[in-house]
């Protein structure tokens, strides 16, 4: 750094989110801040004095020596993206803007370079455009619409019919300003809607879901059901992006007033609504259905008339699975509560496929015509099976990794859960191992990051091989890889084995310098049913190096 603020000013740039380089006139790293040393595993002073070539792939160097080159002649700024080697072997990619100082206080000039991390922001672009093609099919298919809230920038994009219905534009993604979004909201609905996303981004509920209306360009009134949830938040739990669906039920919400408002209406359009409707009398038997609400659910009007929600007919469940016991049907609660319902999801097993039908319902009680008792309830719901589908796509597409097809870190610990549960009720006792691939960063350094990606995609298929398809396998970060399964009674050592004979099957035919080296740490909880998932992973992490230790001792 420059003589002038030597103090203060490394303290305020070590104290920046930002990462941040100086290099001199021969493109030595002289500064190196503490956010850019994190995040490529070095301690700022193993940087400092190196070549800035240490931190990139070979064939990226040329590129940034043109742009040093051209800093010379303009002073810049100029920006590039590229991508920086970690200590781990990982890379990582990050949006620099390069500036030259006239002098660094010996004569000589010297190149500031500011940067931003984009590796996952990047990830998730090109994993939703990947599957781009097959989600417009689905949506255009559907009726339903994908919104992606990038909170940072305030703008929204809009995919699939949504756009179009309200901007009356032909395109099939838009961009608009999120307080260009917020006025469509009619205002009468505005501050639930906020609410709602509030509520949500403070963390008070898992997804966010509201009713509202839209006012259209053209001025026409639509209903749409939003749900979301935040798909990405940055190191401190602060939301960063936000996914949703919105569907148009416009037709179910003008069917429900009407039938409100008139039994003579709620004759005339009963059979001609979209949405399904069924009404059940006190008793909770069924006593009217209409033709949506059987070709949703599957079964004839005569079928199901005469039924109630505990026939065996129905099987019905939460969105986590479980069971949704019969009394607690959106209609039967209206019955005993006299109070309307709102916004239930439920899914209700489809005789013809065998799959669940997801559907959105609302039960309101109907009132005897003196008034003094509830006489029926009449539920109406719509069809979310494609929008859920949806859903689970987009959850997928942030929870495998896109190079072994493992879960990745967050699938493993949301998959992790529900083993856990699973040996807790079974009284079982679990193991863990962790799977190093050894030498990664020599590998990319003398072979290249293609070859570094093909000893991941073996190690993953080597783990396949060794352990069961019931074990629960993962990509744990960077050139480490993670096992979670219950035991069956043989010893840990015989995984130990497996791993190592499916290796040296995979290593035979090929040259010394092409043979991959794994190390292996394993333990697992025999003292009692359940126990830490981080207790697990030090202990497998601790048994791994100590293989790696004994490695390098070996070859001494």
């Amino acid at each position: 750094m420059p003589a002038k603020n030597t103090v203060f000013a490394p303290a305020v740039l070590d104290s920046l989110s930002a990462l941040v380089v100086v290099l001199d006139a021969r493109g030595h790293m002289v500064y190196v801040n503490r956010s850019l040393a994190d995040m490529t595993g070095y301690a700022p002073q193993e940087l400092e004095g190196q070549p800035y070539r240490e931190l990139l792939p070979a064939e990226d160097a040329p590129q940034v020596r043109r742009i040093l080159d051209a800093l010379s002649e303009t002073g810049g700024p100029e920006r590039t993206e590229g991508r920086i080697l970690c200590r781990n072997g990982s890379e990582r990619l990050v949006e620099w803007t390069m500036t030259l100082l006239p002098e660094g206080g010996t004569g000589s000039p010297l190149v500031v370079g500011t940067g931003t991390d984009v590796t996952l922001r990047t990830a998730i672009r090109r994993a939703l455009e990947e599957n781009e093609a097959r989600f417009s099919v689905a949506l255009e298919s559907s009726g339903d619409g994908i919104w992606d809230w990038d909170i940072a920038s305030d703008t929204v994009l809009l995919l699939g019919p949504l756009g179009r219905a309200l901007l009356g534009s032909e395109e099939e993604t838009i961009t608009i300003s999120a307080a260009a979004w917020l006025r469509h909201i009619h205002p009468e609905d505005a501050l639930r809607a906020r609410e709602a996303v509030r509520r949500h981004l403070d963390g008070e509920t898992d997804v966010y879901g509201a009713e509202f209306r839209v006012t259209s360009q053209s001025g026409a009134v639509r209903w749409l059901r939003d749900r979301g949830r935040v798909a990405v938040r940055n190191a401190s739990g602060a939301p960063l992006r936000v996914i949703g669906t919105a569907v148009d039920i416009t037709e179910r919400k003008e069917a429900e007033l009407a039938l409100l408002r008139s039994e003579q209406r709620y004759r005339t359009l009963y059979d001609a609504v979209s949405g399904g409707v069924v009404v059940q009398n006190n008793e909770g038997v069924i006593v009217e259905a209409n033709a949506t609400a059987c070709d949703i659910l599957g079964y004839d009007r005569e079928t199901m008339l005469g039924t109630t929600s505990a026939s065996p007919i129905w099987e019905t469940v939460h969105e986590d699975g479980a069971p949704f016991p019969p009394d607690e049907h959106p209609a039967m609660q209206a019955l005993r509560t006299g109070e309307p319902v709102r916004g239930v999801i439920m899914g209700v097993r489809h005789p013809g496929t065998g799959d669940f039908r997801w559907l959105v319902i609302n039960a309101q009680p109907i009132p005897s015509a003196e008034g003094d008792r509830i006489e029926a309830a009449m539920a109406t719901f719509v069809d979310i099976t494609a929008q859920k589908l949806l859903e689970e796509r987009l959850d997928a597409l942030s929870a495998v990794d896109d190079l072994t097809k493992l879960y990745n870190r967050r699938g493993f610990f949301r998959a992790a859960e529900q083993l856990f549960e699973l040996a807790g009720r079974q009284n079982r006792p679990l193991f863990l191992a962790l799977v190093d691939v050894d030498g990664m960063k020599h590998i990319n350094d003398t072979r290249g990051h293609q070859a570094g990606d093909e000893a991941l995609v073996v190690t993953a298929e080597l783990l396949r091989k060794t352990f069961r398809k019931a074990d629960l396998i993962a990509r744990f970060g960077g050139d480490e890889f993670i096992v979670l399964g219950m035991e069956t009674g043989t010893p840990l050592e015989d995984a130990s084995e497996r791993l190592a004979n499916n290796l040296a099957a995979h290593n035979a035919p090929l040259p010394p310098e092409q043979r991959l080296s794994l190390s292996m740490g394993i333990t697992s909880c025999r003292e009692e049913p359940l126990c830490s998932i981080d207790r697990l992973i030090t202990e497998a992490d601790a048994r791994m190096y100590a293989e790696k230790d004994a490695k390098k001792r070996r070859r001494r």
